[in-house]
């Protein structure tokens, strides 16, 4: 075996490491395992709630609320995900955390994870 073949060889040890610490790094180098649990949301008024769980699944995916309801979503699967639903976004939501949209008006709000095209929804306010 050449050099550079040892060389080569070295590198291709540290690929699966390499790999893995991309992985684990976010945008900014926020850490994608971070699964604490938010702080608990303070929502007066009405409340409902949607869960991401079972690998990508939002559950309820179709809710009908009243018009001033507060819908709170947790993220329980290990993915992460990024919410948009009435012109309002998420943000990446790791493992355990939540965040809370409240829909003042009726109508009817599909919503979806940016990051997983296939995860939607609809929220109907009456």
């Amino acid at each position: 075996m050449t050099t550079s073949h040892k060389t080569r060889f070295h590198h291709a040890a540290f690929l699966p490491a390499l790999t893995l610490s991309a992985f684990l790094v976010g945008v900014g180098g926020t850490a994608i395992a971070d699964t604490t649990p938010s702080a608990p949301l303070e929502i007066s008024g009405k409340q409902a709630s949607i869960e991401i769980v079972d690998f990508m699944q939002f559950t309820p995916e179709e809710l009908t609320v009243e018009a001033g309801t507060t819908v709170v979503f947790t993220n329980l699967d290990g993915s992460n995900h990024k919410i948009t639903v009435d012109g309002a976004h998420s943000g990446r939501m790791s493992m355990n955390k939540q965040w809370a949209h409240t829909f003042d008006t009726a109508g009817t709000f599909p919503y979806a994870c940016t990051m997983h095209p296939r995860m939607k929804g609809t929220i109907t306010v009456q």
